[in-house]
């Protein structure tokens, strides 16, 4: 219904602005918890919430497949549900012995992607995640560098190439036109923080500066002898 108000396209929808009548700025932190070998990111990922839940308000954004209870048990953390926003993102029906993780996880991107202007800052808690915006990215393995190096038509990525069965080479190659990159380098205009010294040094060799934050662990203080 018109109002005779201009429309400022670059103003937020309601929704949005109506989410940031608390002080605090918005983080949105990006993890998917995908079923299968749990990790480092799964950790790290938890932490980040239970470190910045206070000063920040936080929102979770993240798949059906996170279960609170389970991950506070897993990380260490004590969160309560209250103390943060879950924004769940649907995922493809599969079997769960099958995740079809190269599927889901570039489906995730592009749903990520469409709500990651809504915050104030955005951390992606398992290597980086094309959000089309700043973003910081705590890097936890190398599989999305082999995924570039494929993609970059390498001499050594061709060899690595031919060894993939050809059902393979059509997952992967589905996999990649999902994603439809952004055209945002991340690996230049954003942050990538390494969880070692081992894989700053690995990113550096490519160019890329990475600061150090060391993941977090259980502390047990021992009494002296």
């Amino acid at each position: 219904q018109p109002t005779g108000v201009p429309v400022n396209r670059n103003t937020p929808a309601q929704g949005i602005m109506s989410r940031k009548r608390d002080s605090r700025k918005t983080v949105g932190i990006f993890m998917t918890f995908l079923s299968g070998i749990r990790g480092g990111a799964d950790v790290t990922a938890m932490w980040l919430i239970q470190a910045l839940c206070g000063p920040y308000d936080v929102t979770l954004v993240t798949t059906s497949q996170f279960d609170l209870d389970f991950f506070n048990r897993f990380a260490g953390t004590q969160l309560e549900r209250d103390q943060f926003r879950i924004r769940r993102i649907p995922l493809l029906p599969t079997p769960q012995a099958f995740p079809m993780s190269a599927i889901q996880e570039p489906l995730f991107q592009r749903a990520a992607r469409s709500c990651a202007a809504e915050f104030d800052i955005c951390l992606s808690a398992m290597n980086p995640l094309d959000l089309g915006i700043p973003a910081v990215h705590f890097v936890s393995d190398f599989e999305w560098l082999l995924e570039l190096d494929r993609e970059s038509k390498s001499s050594t990525a061709t060899v690595q190439h031919q060894d993939i069965s050809t059902p393979r080479r059509l997952y992967l190659a589905l996999s990649t036109r999902i994603q439809n990159p952004s055209g945002r380098d991340l690996l230049r205009k954003d942050v990538l923080v390494s969880n070692s010294e081992w894989v700053a040094s690995a990113l550096l060799a490519r160019g890329i500066e990475s600061p150090v934050i060391y993941p977090p662990v259980p502390w047990v203080p021992r009494e002296r002898d």
